[in-house]
């Protein structure tokens, strides 16, 4: 399919994915919190709607009106699953698209740019998720042991928007389902199966709002960098 900055993808759907409750924030559903004077959930929608055809937010059942408010007549709101894993499953079984992208309103930093290049990418190879790039040791543990040192430079920290072709997606969902799989994400089932994920390469900036440091960042470092001269 061809992208470009006049028109959306066809048959590409994006599910957001916020149904959280904001327990380690303490502010209450991270998806209304606002930044400069949108919430997350509208700046999300707003760059989605930019590049894809349909929407569907998962949102916590108490706040389905309050989440319609914000979205208006861009994107579809459902109520969410109780974990992660629900919410996509959730969503998937109200979409038909070829492309579904899956992106966490908690990571309010997405820009249009970045949202097509995923989507290109996992339209040549099947899949894709962005990545920050780290250039730093990253080592893996047991028992506070370390056991691997990965090499400098070769490792990044997975980040969403994800993108996939609908029948791989199917694969990973399928996998988790046979397997009684709940605590991995669809890039994980994919790998332990053996199927490429394509990584694309992001800026440090794409954080993910999750403690109260986190929104210290995004509200005091992040937001007056990106949105410098800019309605926030």
């Amino acid at each position: 399919m061809q992208i470009d900055d006049n028109s959306k993808m066809r048959d590409t759907v994006a599910l957001v994915l916020a149904a959280g409750n904001g327990t380690r924030l303490g502010m209450g559903p991270k998806a209304f919190l606002c930044l400069g004077e949108r919430t997350l959930l509208a700046r999300v929608v707003d760059v989605l709607s930019g590049c894809v055809g349909r929407i569907l937010v998962g949102v916590p059942n108490t706040h389905m009106k309050k989440a319609l408010a914000e979205v208006g007549n861009r994107a579809e709101v459902y109520p969410g699953g109780a974990t992660r894993h629900a919410t996509i499953l959730t969503l998937f079984e109200r979409t038909n698209e070829d492309t579904v992208l899956i992106h966490d309103v908690a990571r309010p930093f997405i820009s249009e740019g970045l949202v097509r290049r995923v989507l290109g990418a996992a339209e040549n190879t099947g899949a894709a998720m962005a990545i920050t790039n780290l250039n730093v040791p990253v080592v893996t543990t047991k028992n506070e042991i370390i056991q691997e040192a990965l090499p400098r430079f070769t490792s990044g920290m997975g980040l969403t928007p994800n993108a996939f072709h609908r029948g791989i997606l199917q694969k990973a969902l399928r996998f988790a389902r046979d397997n009684n799989i709940e605590g991995l994400v669809p890039f994980e089932l994919l790998i332990a199966q053996g199927v490429p994920v394509q990584a694309v390469s992001d800026s440090e900036y794409n954080i993910k709002i999750t403690s109260m440091l986190d929104w210290e960042i995004a509200t005091r470092v992040i937001a007056p960098l990106m949105f410098s001269g800019q309605e926030q």
